[in-house]
């Protein structure tokens, strides 16, 4: 019978516990916000010990009656990422990324803009439906997740200042525009 060295194992044991360990490392979650009805706010979607991470899949699902997603930017972490991003579909934000130089640390990995359409003092969890993360190489990766919230706050509504000066603007090139008019007819005369 062959002799099995102990040590040999021991080792072999230690190797795959700590392969198993930076493999799950890895951690995905969503951040908090808080703002007035009315306004946007940006929700940071974290990654936490990413190393050589070659693409995220990600869906976020939220309750489509208090928010409204209206945009998605990639965050400092995912810089050189080539993004793709849908906010079309009511209640869900469905974001790929790939970067063939991998991401690796920890930051910002999106940022997911809001329009806060429920009432003061309306909540809703932000939260990680489907996640799939693999390195360059196309090894899948074990992420663990954790879901967020966006908050209105109490108060006024936050009115929109764009949509006033807009309008007195296009005014105020109205009046100029038929003052030159009513000037330019009294020169021909």
């Amino acid at each position: 019978m062959k002799k099995i060295d102990l040590s040999k194992i021991i080792l072999a044991l230690f190797i795959s516990v700590l392969l198993f360990e930076s493999a799950s490392a890895l951690t995905v979650k969503a951040g908090d916000a808080r703002g007035a009805q009315g306004s946007t706010v940006k929700l940071a979607v974290i990654m936490e010990g990413a190393s050589n991470v070659g693409s995220v899949d990600l869906v976020l699902s939220y309750d489509q009656n208090i928010v409204q997603a209206i945009g998605v930017d990639r965050g400092g972490i995912a810089s050189n990422a080539y993004m793709e991003s849908n906010t079309a579909i009511p209640g869900q934000v469905r974001i790929g990324l790939a970067d063939s130089s991998g991401i690796s640390g920890t930051g910002d990995l999106i940022l997911v803009s809001f329009l806060l359409t429920g009432g003061a003092g309306a909540r809703t969890p932000v939260t990680i439906q489907q996640d799939a993360v693999h390195t360059v190489e196309l090894a899948e990766v074990s992420v663990s997740t954790s879901n967020g919230s966006i908050i209105i706050s109490e108060g006024p509504p936050i009115t929109r200042a764009g949509g006033v000066l807009s309008a007195i603007l296009l005014s105020f090139g109205i009046a100029i525009a038929v003052l030159l008019f009513f000037r330019r007819g009294r020169e021909v005369r």
